[in-house]
């Protein structure tokens, strides 16, 4: 695949083709687009398609948390530095850029300003051979007229500020920032009144806080999150951050759905200490949306904005229904897979390690497959894909009822299995049973379409994924 072609893939929601090419022809800034492009292709591959390989030396858990946190935050870094390249002009260092010539493509494309220059220079009193008068003028030059332009900080903030209204109003959503909110107030709060989440005051009066607050200096803090709490310590410091680290109260929150905060946001994730103030981080517990996919989606508008390609209207919440579409599309490939490994299993020795490891039958999920059908359209394609769910559901009731009653009936739901596995002779009893339901279910499983209809859909949802509409 070439530049172009990725960048469609990636970032060309209703938009044909054909326009979006001629478009980024038009661009001056072609490599730079490829570039960022290719970079958030990476992202993806890190998010979907990464699997360590276990070796001796690599043990399960140990590759899970290379998963749950090295990988997440190079993610997070990566799209970081996306943004960098993204804002601001085509970088010149300050030796080079203060040598340039005052003229009218200097301005347009490096943001030299001799006019101002010449000012700074004036206002400088006494000679400027002078060494102490000579410094002066040249820092003031670097602060006042080059950094503004390309520092990393002014830069990166300047491009959240030019981000549409509707994602700034978006990241205003996901985020609260407030210096009114501890972890040790709710904490207290909760144990002194036994409280639910949306009864604390300290809660609420941080949210009233942030409400309060004009949109730009949300997004100013909000762009300093991202540049102070990921950006800056996996640079300089190789400090990694994992994304979703829930504490103690994110849990309690996550329990809680019955809590509504405005717009229907639910508060999962963390309340992390950032500066002399708290963070809390907001995301759907239903889409699985996390921080990744919502700075994905401020580089996606970001990189169409610089090629020029339109961002107006609803296309943020495009893009946003479309990553969380394109997410559990990748959950229901993960699934099916899954089924078709527990299928051999099914059909294997009964007393291998994986049946024997555990008294319940494991039973197969279609948690992700009824759930991607909400963001399948009504085209003639993912009509039938719609149906095909629901056949194979269908399909797996008569295994599923096995399973359940046998589970049921010897309690063998976490954590209610301890009275099975301490009594031997109860436990013989159950594996006798267990092993003759296994035989069933093979029956079952044999004159069934299941391995026909997990084939072909894990066919069809290949193709779609990760495709723009």
């Amino acid at each position: 695949m070439n530049g172009p072609n990725i960048s469609y893939n990636l970032f060309g929601l209703q938009i044909s083709e054909k326009e979006f090419m001629r478009q980024f022809q038009k661009a001056g800034n072609q490599e730079r687009l490829k570039s960022v492009a290719m970079r958030v292709f990476l992202v993806d591959q890190l998010r979907h398609n990464v699997i360590f390989r276990q070796t001796p030396a690599l043990s399960h858990e140990f590759t899970f948390w290379l998963l749950q946190n090295e990988t997440i935050s190079l993610q997070l870094y990566l799209l970081c530095t996306c943004i960098d390249a993204l804002s601001g002009s085509e970088y010149i260092d300050f030796y080079e850029w203060l040598m340039l010539r005052d003229s009218n493509k200097n301005k347009t494309k490096y943001g030299y300003d001799g006019t101002m220059n010449r000012q700074i220079l004036n206002q400088i009193s006494g000679d400027l051979h002078e060494p102490k008068n000579f410094r002066s003028a040249v820092d003031r030059i670097f602060r006042e007229s080059y950094q503004p332009i390309y520092g990393n900080r002014n830069s990166f903030l300047m491009f959240f500020n030019e981000l549409p209204l509707e994602t700034r109003q978006l990241l205003s959503r996901v985020y609260i920032i407030s210096s009114l909110l501890t972890k040790e107030d709710i904490s207290r709060e909760l144990t002194d009144n036994k409280t639910i989440p949306h009864d604390i005051k300290s809660w609420n009066t941080a949210q009233t806080d942030w409400r309060t607050k004009e949109l730009s200096d949300k997004i100013k803090q909000i762009a300093d999150y991202f540049y102070i709490y990921y950006r800056n310590p996996y640079t300089h410091q190789a400090i990694s951050f994992t994304p979703r680290n829930t504490t103690d109260w994110g849990e309690i929150l996550m329990k809680d759905r019955s809590l509504t905060i405005e717009e229907g946001w639910d508060p999962i994730g963390d309340i992390i200490p950032y500066k002399n103030k708290y963070l809390i981080r907001r995301f759907w517990a239903r889409t699985y949306e996390d921080e990744v996919l919502i700075l994905r989606l401020v580089v996606a508008i970001g990189w169409r904005r610089l090629a020029g390609i339109p961002v107006e209207g609803d296309l943020t919440e495009l893009f946003r229904t479309f990553q969380i579409r394109n997410e559990i599309m990748h959950y229901a490939i993960y699934e099916l897979e899954n089924i078709q490994l527990l299928q051999k299993q099914y059909f294997g020795d009964i007393h291998n390690e994986i049946f024997e490891a555990r008294l319940s039958l494991p039973k197969f999920s279609l948690k992700f497959l009824l759930m991607v059908k909400q963001y399948l359209d009504n085209s003639t394609l993912e009509s039938g894909l719609k149906n095909m769910i629901d056949v194979l559901y269908a399909e797996f009731e008569p295994v599923h009822k096995v399973v359940d009653d046998f589970n049921d009936k010897y309690k063998l739901v976490f954590p209610n299995t301890f009275t099975v596995e301490s009594d031997p002779i109860q436990r013989a009893t159950v594996l006798a049973e267990k092993d003759k339901l296994i035989v069933q279910i093979r029956e079952i499983l044999a004159k069934s379409s299941i391995q026909k209809l997990t084939s072909k859909l894990s066919e069809w949802f290949y193709l779609l994924v990760d495709r723009m509409k």
